[in-house]
């Protein structure tokens, strides 16, 4: 399979140092408690948010994650908000913090008076909203044309990748520590299939725990059949 997008399932792209430089310019600075909502469902898409620290998810469930979605995650060096050139838009996801997490916001209003005699900086604004939108939409066509396996294949890889994990070591081990119920909403896929998938690939040799993280032996990444281009999409 191929990626449709110009953006990989799951994760955005960093922004750039002019997107970072902008909220630490004119953006409050935020500490979130875990589970914390930062954007609602149905609410106005009228802030934009860089994540500093922490992890934050994009999902259509709310955040006891009981009910099937397809979550998105928000690691640090990762923006969202509406697209600059939209002065309504109302949020069709929910925005929370995963973990305890810093963020930078920016009212919408705040940020278009801003730009509006700095061209780089509504350039760069506009192409990290277009990625995190293809990146949005990239991961339900992963969920409707993978199977469970495959989709966590290819989701093992992207983190690695997005937290800039050197792939070439025989053990990975993944960057951020997850519960099975949020594997599960990442990948959409039930608890028991994950279950029964990580027993297997733990008999095979291939995925061990590490207190509380998942190592994974880098053969699980080499039998992928993806070919997105992952190096340009998280060039900085």
């Amino acid at each position: 399979m191929k990626s449709y997008y110009m953006a990989l399932p799951w994760i955005a792209r960093n922004t750039s140092g002019i997107i970072t430089e902008t909220f630490k310019t004119i953006g409050k600075f935020s500490k979130l408690k875990k589970n914390t909502v930062v954007l609602s469902q149905e609410r106005l898409f009228d802030k934009y948010v860089y994540v500093e620290s922490g992890l934050l998810g994009q999902t259509t469930n709310d955040v006891s994650l009981k009910k099937p979605s397809i979550m998105g995650l928000i690691p640090p060096g990762r923006m969202f908000g509406p697209t600059p050139i939209a002065r309504k838009a109302v949020s069709i996801t929910n925005f929370y913090a995963m973990r305890e997490s810093t963020v930078y916001i920016v009212r919408q209003d705040d940020l278009l008076r801003y730009m509006e005699d700095k061209p780089a900086v509504k350039e760069e604004f506009l192409l990290a909203t277009i990625s995190r939108l293809h990146t949005h939409i990239e991961k339900f066509a992963v969920a409707a044309m993978l199977t469970p396996k495959e989709r966590l294949q290819l989701f093992f890889k992207v983190i690695l990748i997005s937290y800039e994990i050197d792939l070439a070591a025989k053990w990975l081990r993944l960057p951020v520590n997850l519960s099975i119920i949020e594997f599960s909403n990442i990948v959409y896929t039930t608890e028991q299939m994950l279950a029964k998938i990580f027993m297997q690939w733990k008999k095979d040799g291939l995925l061990k725990r590490e207190g509380r993280y998942t190592i994974i032996n880098k053969n699980l990444l080499e039998t992928l059949d993806w070919s997105g281009n992952e190096v340009a999409f998280y060039d900085k």
